[in-house]
């Protein structure tokens, strides 16, 4: 992840010389070597720094504010000072400039300049090895607008989740619709304590959307970001290519990698599934950190390539052996569904196999500067869309009698995979099935065993249950005072709707 330019490795080669030349002549005074020493592993950390970590801070920042910006409609301080700062110290000197016209967005921090280019239907791309003319024409762009594959609105006197029409409690039955809006509202004000922050609440029952709550200066017509719960689509996508014959688990993932056509029979990559991938056991090593320094802020905000980033991560383990959360392993599995499709048809395959046919007309999965997506990181959806996302999940894969997802898909993948923490995670979803024989190591002992979520480390979940036909939509941001709910428990709210739902 670190990359050092041509006149940084000139600058060392000629400093290194200069201390070397100082150490090797008499007299040899200690205190000298030590503070030589110490002035070079001062040159190195500056170095490394102003050479990574900085371009990385600013390519955050501007790719986020982009993103707010232009998707969701946002202003963009409010951007950098609640979503940004949070996590990136380095906000507070990161000089933006917003050109609308053009819909780009430029950062500097301290001499260095990022910027994000956004494309309809594509949303922001930050111009990592590439520019702002390249991109427009990049193959993505040019076959998204030749396939038309931005989705039809959806008719505004039909109720959700075959319309935008308001939500009705009164067609699920319920009567206590004054206890109804005291959960909701109560559970939206909790929402905003001890640094949490959630900005859109939506509650689906029996097929029906029963209520939302929005915070202020956030609505129903808002594309909001779902970081990690963008998971869940990976694991519908695969899904669908699966019950088209498209795709098999057992596929060896080097056979779709361009980064790995050159290993040797014995490397241990080869060994690697496409179940390894979804099940996140590949054995490859990542840093899954929000920090300027990890694997994660590297891939998302620092290379061009995010899908060989990934795939050049060491081995730490034999696949199927060791569970680590990994969106490296998102990545390749977007890459591998690049693979299986085509340039020509990725982003055309997303929106009719799955968008189109659910009615999730906002969504928007961002691309790295190469051309993959950022499914798992980077996808925005109105509140209601990441809705009946859960719903097709609570529906086993159905919608309106279709077939989306494979029979059985949505059993096989809430398995618990084994060494997964606390047994919660099955592929690319969560579950509280606990481990298998000992019902009593689920997570969350007061909801359900068929519970499955989608989470994400700013605390924005799906909740579904089947067996309740419930589905719960909670988009957060919850960094502030430095908390990090990636698994936000959703008990409180679902045990408090239980009693008006009559369940």
């Amino acid at each position: 992840g670190v990359c050092l330019n041509r006149s940084l490795l000139f600058f060392f080669s000629h400093y290194l010389f200069i201390i070397r030349s100082y150490l090797n002549k008499p007299p040899y005074n200690m205190w000298l070597k030590f503070i030589l020493l110490l002035l070079t592993l001062l040159v190195v950390v500056l170095a490394w720094y102003t050479q990574t970590v900085i371009p990385v801070g600013t390519g955050f920042a501007v790719k986020e504010i982009c993103s707010g910006v232009f998707i969701s409609k946002r202003s963009p301080a409010e951007v950098l000072r609640v979503d940004v700062a949070a996590t990136n110290p380095l906000a507070p000197f990161v000089q933006v400039d917003v050109d609308r016209p053009r819909r780009v967005v430029k950062g500097v921090t301290i001499g260095f300049t990022s910027r994000a280019v956004f494309r309809e239907g594509l949303g922001c791309t930050l111009e990592i090895d590439i520019n702002e003319q390249e991109l427009r024409h990049q193959n993505i762009s040019r076959e998204r607008l030749r396939y038309q594959t931005a989705a039809k609105p959806l008719p505004a006197d039909k109720p959700w989740p075959f319309g935008t029409g308001r939500p009705q409690p009164q067609k699920t039955g319920i009567t206590q619709l004054d206890k109804l809006a005291k959960v909701m509202d109560a559970a939206l004000g909790k929402g905003q304590e001890r640094g949490h922050s959630t900005r859109a609440l939506a509650v689906a029952w029996k097929g029906h959307l029963l209520a939302e709550r929005y915070a202020n200066g956030f609505n129903e017509h808002m594309p909001l970001i779902g970081s990690g719960m963008g998971a869940l689509v990976l694991n519908a996508l695969i899904g669908i290519l699966i019950r088209k014959g498209q795709l098999s688990l057992q596929d060896p993932v080097v056979n779709f990698l361009p980064a790995w056509q050159c290993l040797e029979a014995q490397d241990p990559q080869k060994l690697i599934t496409v179940e390894h991938l979804l099940r996140m056991n590949s054995g490859l090593s990542f840093n899954e950190r929000h920090t300027l320094f990890s694997d994660l802020t590297y891939l998302l905000y620092g290379c061009h390539d995010s899908a060989t980033y990934a795939a050049n991560r060491r081995m730490v383990s034999e696949p199927g052996t060791e569970w680590q959360l990994s969106s490296g392993s998102s990545t390749l599995l977007a890459y591998v569904i690049r693979a299986v499709v085509g340039d020509s048809l990725y982003v055309h395959f997303v929106r009719s196999e799955l968008f189109n046919k659910i009615g999730m007309a906002s969504a928007i999965i961002e691309v790295d500067p190469a051309g993959t997506f950022q499914v798992a990181t980077h996808m925005f959806a109105k509140a209601r869309d990441w809705l009946r996302l859960g719903q097709l999940y609570v529906n086993d894969g159905t919608w309106e009698g279709e077939q989306i997802l494979p029979p059985g898909w949505v059993k096989s993948t809430t398995k618990p995979t084994e060494s997964s923490s606390r047994w919660m995670y099955g592929g690319h979803i969560w579950t509280n099935a606990g481990q298998p024989g000992y019902p009593q190591t689920r997570p969350f002992h007061r909801l359900p065993t068929d519970s499955m979520f989608a989470f994400a480390q700013t605390g924005s979940t799906i909740v579904m249950v089947p067996s309740l036909e419930l589905v719960i939509v909670r988009l957060a941001h919850d960094w502030q005072a430095n908390v990090v709910d990636w698994q936000w428990d959703p008990t409180d709210v679902v045990t408090s709707l239980l009693p008006v739902l009559h369940v």
